[in-house]
């Protein structure tokens, strides 16, 4: 074998684990490509999700202190009065037209 047929054989084989090098790193990348937008998708879910969390939190509070104001007895006449126009026995109610 000559000097030109061993560096050709050379740089043929060379060519070979290049192309087999690259041919496994697109492999690779394309296997991680999937895996990771589903992680981005999920951190996306995430912060929605707790976004949601914190405004049901924020109408927890809400919704509990009105319940603490219906347990006033002077609260829930007010309520009874104004919203619902009840009136105590012997009072009279009138409706004002407008």
């Amino acid at each position: 074998m000559t000097k030109i047929e061993s560096s050709t054989r050379k740089t043929g084989s060379r060519r070979v684990y290049l192309a087999l090098a690259i041919a496994t790193l697109l492999l690779a990348m394309l296997l991680l490509v999937s895996p990771v937008q589903a992680y981005i998708a999920q951190r996306s879910q995430l912060a929605k999700t707790n976004s949601e969390i914190s405004a049901l939190k924020q109408q927890q509070v809400t919704l509990q202190s009105q319940i603490s104001q219906l347990h006033n007895p002077n609260e829930l006449a007010y309520l009874a009065k104004t919203e619902l126009n009840m009136v105590y026995p012997g009072e009279k109610s009138y409706l004002n037209p407008k």
